[in-house]
């Protein structure tokens, strides 16, 4: 398997990211995870939308957390959603992505936050992202540049 494959070649951390559906792939992937992170933006489709992804977590008894992306800043409605989804019994992650024109501009040139705009409070939110979930995974972030986060 491509996992092990990784961690021979000393990977410490494998990202899979799988499409929305909780399918065969998705739950494959979930049964391999450490923590399963379920970004979603906080719009009420979107919040209801996330329940499969979290009813697969538990299948395959592994933690999930939700990530709130796309929240507008200056709003309230990303403290609204978490304390509706913890309300529900969903765990969310403390730290929300802001909804930010550098993750637009990123995107388009086919880079991260960090490597095109490591300055900007978008690359800080995703380090923070970033710090909070290798205390989960019991990774540590020393040695690691913001740009690697």
């Amino acid at each position: 398997m491509l996992i092990e494959a990784a961690r021979a070649n000393g990977a410490d951390l494998i990202v899979i990211d799988t499409p929305p559906q909780a399918d065969t792939i998705a739950l494959t992937a979930a049964k391999v995870a450490d923590i399963i992170l379920v970004p979603i933006r906080p719009a009420i489709w979107d919040l209801q939308a996330a329940q499969p992804s979290l009813l697969l977590a538990q299948v395959a008894n592994r933690p999930a957390f939700i990530v709130l992306n796309g929240v507008r800043p200056g709003s309230n409605v990303g403290n609204e959603a978490a304390a509706g989804l913890t309300g529900q019994g969903a765990q969310v992650a403390p730290v929300m992505l802001r909804q930010r024109v550098h993750y637009e501009y990123a995107v388009r040139d086919g880079r991260t936050v960090q490597e095109a705009y490591p300055n900007e409070t978008a690359a800080e939110e995703v380090a923070q992202l970033y710090q909070w979930l290798c205390g989960h995974v019991d990774m540590p972030t020393s040695g690691q540049s913001r740009e690697a986060a």
